[in-house]
């Protein structure tokens, strides 16, 4: 409660009234360059927001990649009526409920321990990512602290040391995929990061979420169509687009999001098999291409499973077996830090710390559109 008393006697009306949409920029602070690495001290705290969508999160993580609190407050009340995201009602919910996060936060671990903020800069909705780059550099001027910019897909990559900090072997193959990305990420060593396949129309999460509002499931509709397909031992699959064609290592979901709403089996089968056709059907095309990825990178010892469709079960022992198939050593997050969340932005920002990375010198700003791999352009 200190510290919002401290937001108050500065005027800092963001955190003090949820109808403030014109979040506040503090200018000339001073940002975190590598002349200031030295200053972390071995034993660290660092605080994670991440407001990239409409997830709003805060955590506290250790330098021992150890979760000490996250507060994940999610819209889906607010989002349900659209079944989907609104990016206008995900903005105000961030704005309304971040300050509510932190002064939660703050019960648990006093703020002046902090020794570093991590704030995802992008990609994501731009009003989001202001909201919440609001707040980061609001502490970062009251805490006079380093503030670390990450890339929200970063963050899910390093979602792998929240409960396992082992060292990753290299080279390593990721695969990012969630409701906005679906990515194959060729990784030699800590940041390099090259982008060898992507989709081509939909996201994976996305094709799920959309299948399932066509048979009005709730939102989000992936979850809920995984739940019915469990129940099932349905095996045949709708038809892949490019799961044939060996010279790329793209995706595409438009088409098979467009079959199978417009298929007849939908009223023809039972639910649950329904549902189990459109999950093997998305898994496998996921399976396929990362094994065609394996092929060509033969060196990859280790693969990384990622982002929030990798809470999916079925993907995640399709995706177990191939590791068994190709003798790589398999890591994906557990279900709970599959989902966007501080705690991944947090451990980033130690992965960051840890190698000497480019975050450290990086302007800090918000980055809507950020390609992983890229350092960004199109400040705002």
């Amino acid at each position: 409660m200190a510290l919002l008393q401290s937001l108050k006697n500065n005027n800092l009306y963001f955190f003090l009234n949820p109808h403030y949409h014109n979040p506040i920029i503090i200018e000339n602070s001073t940002f975190l360059t590598k002349s200031l690495i030295s200053s972390f001290p071995t034993e660290r705290f660092i605080l994670g927001i991440e407001t990239s969508c409409d997830d709003s999160s805060i955590s506290i993580l250790n330098n021992k990649y150890q979760d000490v609190i996250t507060i994940t407050q999610a819209h889906l009340e607010c989002l349900q009526p659209y079944q989907g995201i609104m990016p206008e009602v995900a903005s105000r919910e961030h704005c309304r409920y971040v300050p509510l996060l932190l002064s939660q936060i703050e019960k648990k671990i006093p703020l002046k321990m902090i020794d570093a903020i991590a704030i995802t800069a992008g990609p994501g909705l731009a009003g989001s990512l202001l909201t919440g780059h609001a707040c980061a550099r609001t502490l970062h001027a009251l805490l006079d602290i380093p503030l670390i910019p990450i890339h929200h897909l970063e963050g899910h990559l390093c979602a792998i040391f929240i409960e396992d900090p082992s060292p990753i072997v290299w080279p390593a193959l990721g695969l990012l995929v969630s409701g906005g990305h679906t990515q194959l990420i060729e990784m030699e060593k800590p940041f390099s990061y090259k982008i060898i396949g992507q989709t081509r129309d939909d996201a994976a999460g996305e094709a799920f979420d959309k299948i399932a509002k066509s048979i009005g499931l709730p939102y989000p509709g992936g979850p809920a169509l995984s739940k019915l397909a469990a129940n099932s031992t349905y095996s045949e699959l709708f038809s892949i687009p490019l799961i044939n064609d060996k010279t790329t290592l793209d995706f595409s979901f438009s088409g098979l999001k467009t079959q199978a709403t417009r298929s007849p089996l939908k009223d023809e089968l039972p639910m649950e098999d329904y549902c189990a056709m459109v999950e093997n059907t998305i898994v496998e095309a996921l399976y396929e291409k990362c094994s065609l990825a394996l092929q060509s990178l033969p060196e990859t010892k280790t693969i990384i499973v990622s982002g929030g469709v990798a809470s999916n079960p079925s993907l995640r022992k399709k995706m177990l077996k191939l590791a068994q198939k190709h003798q790589c050593i398999l890591r994906i997050p557990s279900p709970k830090y599959c989902t966007d969340n501080g705690t991944m932005i947090a451990a980033a920002a130690n992965f960051q710390i840890e190698h000497n990375g480019p975050a450290l010198t990086r302007l800090m700003g918000t980055y809507p559109q950020w390609i992983l791999g890229l350092e960004p352009t199109n400040i705002r």
